[in-house]
């Protein structure tokens, strides 16, 4: 469980974090959050995360963790990209996970049930919801639609070329993949 006081550490550290970027835009972002309860939002109905103020949690332990494997990899990907990518890798979730009630109005065992209205899929709903605020790179681009690795089944087609023209985005699954397997 996220207490409130940690819900609202955590918003201040991510608003910190992606204003410092001084990404053209990303005031419309960070509005958008705010709005759309990202900062209160799960990460999973099941899985890690799967608390209020999750998805916040999550995304900054993909920072922490993204940032640290950054500085020990061949090809470091820019400190501005590193926070926008970790912190925005899972942007969609905010807009599809719901709390789940009962005929009864109190909460089912599983707290959040996922509802998506516009099934895109994961990575690439939230390149195309981003877009819409603020301009990515092609490597921020490609780093959020490919962060599930082999857990997206169209990954493993274009496999080869992603890790050849973009070998960074292994490092955004493996701290994606650290993050909820390891510290979640």
């Amino acid at each position: 469980m996220i207490t409130d006081e940690e819900i609202y550490a955590n918003e201040k550290k991510i608003v910190r974090l992606l204003r410092s970027t001084e990404r053209e835009s990303i005031e419309h972002v960070i509005g958008d959050m705010r709005l759309n309860g990202y900062f209160t939002s799960p990460a999973s109905t099941r899985y890690h995360m799967s608390c209020t103020g999750g998805l916040a949690k999550h995304s900054l332990n993909v920072y922490e963790t993204l940032d640290m494997l950054n500085k020990y990899s061949g090809s470091p990907i820019p400190d501005d990209s590193v926070k926008l990518i970790a912190l925005l890798h899972d942007y969609d979730k905010q807009f599809v996970y719901q709390e789940k009630r009962l005929k009864n109005g109190e909460l089912a065992k599983t707290p959040f049930e996922k509802k998506d209205s516009l099934p895109l899929g994961h990575g690439e709903k939230s390149v195309i919801l981003l877009q819409k605020l603020i301009e990515l790179t092609p490597l921020e681009q490609m780093c959020i639609r490919w962060h599930m690795g082999n857990y997206d089944k169209s990954f493993r087609e274009k496999e080869n070329i992603i890790k050849t023209n973009y070998p960074e985005v292994m490092l955004v699954y493996f701290a994606d993949h650290i993050s909820s397997l390891m510290l979640e």
